[in-house]
């Protein structure tokens, strides 16, 4: 077996922050835009209109601040914590097969910080 080089675990950290931080800026973006979806849901789940305003920005925050090296453990941890209570606010609401991209979203999360862990 052979082991990755820390050549290609750094194109791998950095193909992963391209997609992390994708997906969070949509995200974020949708949010503070006031996309009917995400102000139903969060309607929905009683939360108030502001949480998906402070979500919007950390998750643009985020989204930018994973692709700066001196940020990346800090915001990809953020990220971990926004993706459990994702996870525990579908749960909460019976929402079940809605846990499947925050899932897997915590576990790219996850492995990114592992892996950046073990270029550094």
């Amino acid at each position: 077996m052979t082991t990755m080089t820390t050549k290609r675990k750094n194109t791998l950290a950095w193909v992963v922050a391209g997609i992390l931080a994708t997906i969070f800026l949509l995200a974020g973006i949708t949010k503070l835009m006031g996309h009917e979806m995400h102000v139903q849901n969060f309607a929905r789940w009683g939360y108030p209109a502001w949480a998906m305003t402070a979500i919007g920005v950390l998750e643009v925050i985020c989204g930018i601040g994973v692709l700066i090296p001196g940020m990346r453990r800090f915001v990809t941890g953020s990220l971990v914590l926004v993706m459990i209570g994702a996870i525990i606010t579908h749960v909460i609401n019976g929402e079940m097969g809605a846990i499947l991209v925050p899932s897997l979203l915590l576990i790219l999360c996850i492995a990114f910080i592992a892996l950046r862990a073990e270029a550094e």
